[in-house]
């Protein structure tokens, strides 16, 4: 009796600590068709999704997981460009000076101390 009364006892203190990823749905499974494979899930009542920092958590039975190949990396991208900006500190104007430069794409942005977009081209 002491025996099957402390085996009772282990697996109950064990089944509480074996939680895992559950949930009580309606139905689900798997559709197929001739662009692929998607499975799915109804009836899950309650979902939240925390968002910090780093990112974001989506609570939920499935969650989506994209893969992607990279397929071309460009490594010959060269920027050979000589700036000069005078009068340094300045109050009302300043001069940008750009040596041997392709401006047809050039784009800038000035900003102030404040960091705040004084102008933009």
């Amino acid at each position: 009796m002491k025996q099957i009364t402390l085996t009772l006892l282990v697996s109950l203190v064990f089944s509480y600590c074996l939680i895992a990823q559950e949930a009580i749905t309606t139905t689900g499974g798997e559709a197929t068709g001739t662009g692929g494979t998607a499975s799915y899930t109804v009836g899950q009542v309650f979902y939240q999704t925390h968002t910090g920092v780093d990112g974001l958590v989506a609570e939920g039975v499935q969650q989506p997981y994209e893969i992607s190949i990279v397929t071309e990396v460009e490594t010959n991208f060269v920027i050979d460009l000589k700036i000069d900006a005078y009068p340094n500190p300045t109050t009302n104007f300043l001069i940008l000076y750009l040596e041997d430069a392709d401006l047809s794409n050039i784009s800038y942005q000035l900003y102030d101390i404040q960091g705040k977009i004084i102008e933009s081209h």
